[in-house]
């Protein structure tokens, strides 16, 4: 295995022997039965994230985020967050320095502050402001106006929230 200067690598879990992440976000396969080991290529994009297919044993091959591996194999997540954020905002861009663990909801305030969501009109702090007024009796109109919003995204957002707020109740 060949790395650059500074790059590290640690197996994939439950891929140990097989598979090697580098902190470049680079996957490196080990020899195998008289196969060389080499770099293995991405080519699968999913809504911009870079996957690389993995497979041990004749087994079906499995699709997995680069990002998601490179962070599991290297960032420590004591608060226990579930996604992976890249921190320039280029979905592409894997290297360890670029990511870090995040919450659903810091995950959106990110994209809606680096404008990686443009069509995205109400900062995700703000949803819970609107489906409270709407929730109040205030009418749709007036919230709509009050934060630049279309009466049809204040009808879906609410419905949309509701749903978020029933899920949560029930767990």
């Amino acid at each position: 295995m060949d790395l650059w200067l500074g790059e590290q690598a640690k197996d994939i879990e439950g891929y140990e022997g097989l598979y090697a992440v580098t902190t470049f976000g680079r996957i490196w396969a080990y020899p195998v039965e008289g196969r060389k080991g080499k770099w293995l290529r991405f080519t699968r994009i999913h809504t911009n994230y870079v996957q690389v297919g993995l497979n041990r044993g004749g087994e079906k091959r499995k699709w997995f985020y680069l990002h998601r591996l490179v962070a599991i194999a290297f960032l420590p997540n004591p608060e226990h967050k579930k996604q992976v954020n890249h921190i320039n905002g280029v979905r592409y861009d894997c290297r360890l320095q670029n990511l870090e663990w995040v919450t659903s909801m810091e995950n959106h305030t990110h994209a809606f502050e680096h404008g990686l969501h443009p069509r995205r009109k109400i900062h995700p702090s703000k949803k819970q402001e609107v489906y409270d007024l709407v929730k109040s009796g205030v009418p749709i109109k007036d919230v709509a106006a009050k934060y630049g919003l279309k009466p049809g995204g204040v009808w879906s957002l609410v419905y949309r929230y509701k749903e978020q707020q029933e899920l949560r109740q029930a767990a």
